[in-house]
């Protein structure tokens, strides 16, 4: 077990001092799940994009994943078992959130915080489907969808819209659907490829996510972008020379993005890329095959 102040590694890079930059202001941490070395579950982890610092979230408990923070950095909500739940950013107080006999996962904040989206199995149903409810307690929940085939939703920043992963029609899509329920889910990629993981832009006017339609890389998968109302995707230029670029999400000043890749090194690893597609850096160097996965990166929290 990791203690929640250890390293498993440092970048050594100085600093010079001076004033915050804006993204120095804006971006916080990033954080990812992984399996450690010699533990069979997966956990929570927080890597620092400027030294490199990892950090254990989850302390003793095994079975975490698919992480996000709250608007405010404050919080993260996360799947444990088969579950929503949340806690401080730290690790500290978890508390459940849902208790659906079907399941749970996937969970993202709305952008006031008071409320969850994620995908659910609700009673006597064979998929999942998407929801909201309060974030504090799980209450007042409202199904958004009812087609039993969705996954992953992410609510918008403006808030106006959740765009989420559906297999509806026999292969995934990229959909999205006004937050409140008031009209239907919008198929935004309808193509024959596998369309996954959709990430939002900070200005709600774009949305990231993984594919394995064809590329430029050496294997089966890499990130695009679209436009947030659909369109002809662009890929995301070098996000490594393998070619297998996923779990992308946006840094909250919009200028880099954060993703997993393995780019021949045999474990997905964190790695970042200007938004515009540049050079990519390796960000982790995890020990064995941690299996990076669902990241997510932290709006700096403000000074209380």
């Amino acid at each position: 077990m990791l203690l929640a102040a250890t390293a498993w590694w440092a970048l050594a890079i100085a600093w010079t001092g001076g004033a915050a930059s804006a993204s120095e202001a804006t971006n916080g941490l990033i954080l990812f799940s992984a399996f450690p070395a010699g533990n069979a579950g997966s956990q929570l982890y927080t890597v620092d994009p400027a030294s490199g610092t990892v950090v254990d979230v989850s302390g003793d408990s095994v079975g975490d994943d698919q992480g996000r923070f709250s608007p405010d950095g404050r919080s993260i909500a996360f799947r444990h078992g088969n579950e929503i739940w949340t806690m401080k950013a730290n690790g500290s107080a978890r508390k459940a959130i849902t208790h659906i006999a079907g399941g749970a996962s996937w969970p993202a904040w709305s952008p006031d915080g008071k409320e969850l989206t994620f995908a659910a199995v609700a009673d006597g149903q064979t998929g999942a489907d998407i929801w909201t409810a309060s974030a504090s307690d799980g209450s007042a929940p409202l199904q958004l969808t009812r087609h039993h085939a969705e996954d992953q939703p992410t609510w918008s920043p403006d808030g106006k819209w959740i765009a989420y992963a559906s297999n509806r029609g026999g292969s995934d899509d990229i959909f999205r659907i006004p937050s409140d329920g008031s009209a239907s889910g919008t198929n935004l990629t309808r193509s024959s490829y596998q369309d996954i993981q959709p990430a939002w832009s900070p200005d709600s006017t774009r949305i990231l996510f993984t594919s394995n339609r064809p590329h430029s890389g050496a294997i089966g998968i890499d990130l695009f972008t679209m436009s947030a109302t659909g369109g002809a995707p662009t890929e995301l230029d070098h996000t490594t020379a393998y070619g297998d670029g996923q779990n992308g999400a946006y840094a909250p000043d919009g200028t880099t993005i954060a993703f997993s890749a393995n780019n021949g090194t045999g474990g997905l690893q964190v790695w970042t890329v200007p938004a515009g597609g540049g050079a990519n850096s390796q960000l982790t160097h995890l020990p064995g095959n941690p299996g990076v996965n669902s990241i997510d990166w932290q709006h700096k929290p403000s000074p209380k």
